[in-house]
């Protein structure tokens, strides 16, 4: 089929379907005038009023804004290097810590909430009666560093820790006569892991197993922070935490 005969079928076809149907009886309808731009005439169009209304200026999405702005090197054509265009300059203020192993958007966000949630409880109040999830948080993390109270008691309330995971003969207490009532390990571990649902060193799960989904393993890593202690950067950061 020539170039030619294709175009007009193409201008027949649009003509059809673009032209509006006639009502049942014409003699009734109201008359109006019919153009091919009908149904863009009753959407209504954006006034720079509207327009305004869509765009946020709170104090949050400004400094969002000026984020991503910064994050722009404009010396790249993104049509010819979006990747550049977009991340350079984000990577360039941004290189990884010496304490982490890789850095993200996400990642700074976290940091970031880390840090606001600290303040929040530093400066938070909770009742001492009555309380709600917010009120225990806060009062667990207020006691947490609380360094007025006197250390015999802090001694006893970590004992008393110590004795529900069978760990009450070490390192601060002297030895059982008989060293078959002390825990190994491993059951040291797995008690710690029961009794409070919390991960030491080693981070266990169960996760399906790479070689054959169908089968569940037990896998063990380290936590995702230890490497912090490892460095300088990380030794200062716990310091100043302290």
């Amino acid at each position: 089929m020539r170039t030619s005969e294709l175009c007009v079928i193409i201008a027949l076809w649009i003509f059809a379907v673009g032209t509006p149907q006639a009502p049942a009886d014409a003699s009734r309808a109201p008359k109006v005038a019919v153009t091919t731009h009908a149904k863009v005439t009753r959407t209504p169009k954006m006034t720079a009023t509207s327009n305004s209304s869509n765009v946020c200026n709170t104090k949050a999405c400004k400094d969002r804004a000026k984020y991503i702005t910064a994050s722009l090197n404009k010396n790249y054509n993104p049509c010819e290097s979006f990747y550049d265009h977009v991340c350079q300059n984000w990577i360039f203020f941004n290189p990884i810590p010496d304490d982490k192993s890789s850095t993200s958007v996400l990642g700074e966000i976290d940091d970031e909430l880390t840090e606001n949630l600290k303040l929040i409880f530093e400066n938070g109040t909770y009742k001492n009666e009555n309380q709600n999830a917010t009120d225990k948080v806060l009062a667990s993390y207020k006691n947490c560093i609380n360094t007025s109270i006197p250390e015999k008691t802090q001694f006893y309330a970590f004992y008393d820790v110590l004795k529900r995971i069978g760990g009450e003969y070490w390192p601060v207490w002297p030895p059982p006569r008989t060293r078959e009532v002390l825990p190994t390990w491993d059951q040291l571990y797995t008690r710690i892991h029961a009794e409070f649902a919390v991960n030491l060193l080693l981070v266990i799960g169960v996760d399906k197993d790479p070689k054959n989904v169908s089968d569940k393993i037990i896998s063990s890593d380290l936590q995702p922070n230890q490497n912090c202690i490892c460095s300088e950067n990380g030794a200062r950061k716990a310091q100043s935490l302290r």
